[in-house]
Formats: structure tokens, sequence, C-alpha cells
């Protein structure tokens, strides 16, 4: 019995231009069934696809409501930082990759003029100073559990987490003992960023159906500025 093995798909995209090529040569055109049918490769080894299960899978989807609050806040957080010239705002799928360790995606950055050294142009090397990871029930526990763990080690200043699903919001900063402290929003139910000075996110706004226009967002950035 022939063994049956998987063929690597530039090996099998190569042969087809091969023959491709080789029948253009004798003015031949290549048939629908001949650029679908199975190749052998010299010691006539059955050769097959590779299995559905064994194909990569594509990202969990997103809600609209998950999407529409990571815009929200990228839009707002960029605006704010360009008014004050504070520094730059990045969104997945830009990278950070630990040293050492495996890149990450997280939702939203914002890294400080000081760690422009570690920018490139589809990653960062080091923490970012602020992280903000927008959770669906798919990753809730992971940006709860092992991200917490990770961007606590790797010295983010600042990780927001919030909860669409749940209307809940988590803010830790690092102490100087390296490790997180929550912090709550004040009386109003604003958060008042200890690392993007002047920047305040009313949590509220974010539970609303129809969330702030770029216009009110430059307003609000308005607000903010004009008010310290």
């Amino acid at each position: 019995m022939n063994r049956v093995r998987f063929m690597d798909t530039d090996v099998y995209l190569d042969e087809l231009a091969q023959g491709a090529t080789a029948k253009s040569k004798r003015g031949e055109q290549l048939s629908f069934e001949e650029l679908i049918a199975p190749r052998q490769n010299s010691s006539q080894e059955n050769v097959r696809p590779l299995p559905v299960e064994e194909l990569p899978r594509p990202p969990a989807p997103v809600t609209g409501r998950h999407q529409d609050l990571r815009l929200y806040l990228t839009v707002l957080l960029k605006t704010f930082v360009e008014t004050r010239d504070a520094g730059l705002v990045r969104e997945s799928p830009y990278r950070v990759v630990p040293q050492g360790g495996q890149p990450i995606e997280p939702d939203i950055v914002f890294i400080a003029h000081s760690h422009f050294d570690r920018v490139h142009d589809t990653y960062m090397e080091g923490p970012p100073d602020i992280v903000v990871e927008v959770t669906s029930p798919e990753s809730t526990a992971f940006d709860r559990g092992e991200k917490f763990v990770l961007y606590e080690s790797l010295g983010v200043r600042e990780y927001w987490l919030i909860d669409p699903q749940r209307e809940l919001v988590n803010f830790y900063h690092l102490g100087p003992d390296g490790l997180y402290g929550e912090f709550r929003t004040d009386m109003a139910g604003r958060y008042n960023s200890r690392v993007l000075k002047g920047f305040t996110l009313e949590v509220d706004r974010l539970w609303k159906r129809v969330l702030p226009s770029t216009i009110e967002i430059v307003d609000l950035v308005h607000n903010m500025v004009s008010t310290r």
C-alpha cells in the first residue's frame, strides 16, 4: 500500500506552476480538472491536501458592540493624545513583543514620547504605558488571568479591562512594588488616568446603545483639556 502524506502548500503550488509552464511551452492550456486534480511526487506516493481540522483557524468573531467600544476608545484616546502631544496610540493587530516571549496583540496601546525607542512599524519591543483590552466571551478568562499577569510582569503602567457583556470596568495601576493595584472611579463615575495626565473616562457612557460620534469626541477632549 502506498504511504499517504500531506504535501507542503508551497511545493504543491510550485508543481502546479511547473505543469502550467510545460503546457504553455507546448501551446496547450491547463484544464480546470487538471488544475484541481491531486498531483503525485516522483515516487508515485499519493498526496492529498491538509484535512479541514488541521487548517489554521481564524480568530473568533467579535460582536458589533465590541467593535464599537474599541473604536470609540481608540478615537477618544488618539484625539486626546494628539491634542496634548503626549505620545501615540496603536490598536490591534499592532503587536507587543516581550523580551524572550511570544508576541501579543492588545486591543489598544498608548506609548509615551519617552518610550518611542521601543516603537517599530508593526510592533513594539517592551511594555506600552497603557494597555486597553475590551473583553469578549471567549477572551474574558485570558484577559483577566494570563494577560493580567503578563502585563504586570512586563511593567505596563496602566491596564484597563473593559467588559461590555457585564458592563464592568477594572483599572489597574502598577505600584512601586511592581504589582497592580485597582483604582476606582470617582463619585461621578469618572476614571482619571494616572499615566495620561488630564485624561478622564466617563464609564457610564460606555454602556450607552449609541456611543459618541467623532465630533462629540472632539468636544469631550476639548472639555478635558480646557478644565486643566
